[in-house]
Parts: structure tokens; C-alpha cells; sequence
């Protein structure tokens, strides 16, 4: 699935957007996107160059609202059958609080 996020305002495609249900009847959202890398970042070698990716996990009731976490500079990494391992840039994840989902909100596939 692919979607479209906003985040300060500016709306970036973000693919892939997995949906799961959740045991409470719910959907957990799990979005990744490639981050824009600054010219300075590349230019001086940043350490955050080295992290390509944006990660979110986002769970949403069945009515659509929820919470969840942002990481906005990873490094995502895919080991064993299904398993994410994501590496964050920073100290600890951004809180993503009173979500809503501007869409249909049902069960996930």
C-alpha cells in the first residue's frame, strides 16, 4: 500500500505503508519513507548521512484515532523471514499523540 504523510506541513510519499490488525480491533500502520539528505550532510560527511530512511509505527482504533512513534533519520534493516530492525539516529523516538485518520479506517488485509 502507499500513502502520503504530512509532517510540518510538507507531504511526502511514503512507500510502503503496512497495515495489521491489531488484537483489539484495531490497525497498527507501519510507514517508511526516504528521508531527504541535506547537500551539507553529504558534503561534510555527517554521521546522518548514513541514515537514508523515516520510520513511524502508528496504531489507530476502529474509529481512527491512536498514537504512536516517529523516527525521522533510521537505518532499517530486514534480517531473518519478517523481522525490522530499525536503527535510530537520535537518543530516543519521537511520541506521536491524538492521531486521526483523515480517511476510511477498516481492517487490514
Amino acid at each position: 500500500m502507499k500513502g502520503q504523510s504530512t509532517c510540518a506541513h510538507v507531504l511526502c510519499p511514503c512507500a510502503p505503508v503496512y497495515a495489521t490488525p491489531t488484537a483489539e480491533g484495531g490497525t497498527k500502520l507501519t510507514v517508511l519513507y526516504e528521508r531527504n539528505v541535506a547537500i551539507f550532510e553529504l558534503r561534510y560527511g555527517a554521521r546522518s548521512a548514513g541514515y537514508r530512511f523515516g520510520y513511524a509505527e502508528i496504531y489507530l482504533d476502529a474509529r481512527g484515532r491512536g498514537q504512536g512513534t516517529f523516527i525521522p533519520a533510521a537505518k532499517v534493516k530486514l534480517e531473518g523471514d519478517n523481522n525490522w530492525v530499525v536503527e535510530d539516529f537520535g537518543e530516543f523516538p519521537a511520541r506521536l499523540m491524538g492521531l486521526r485518520s483523515s480517511g476510511r479506517v477498516g481492517t487490514a488485509r
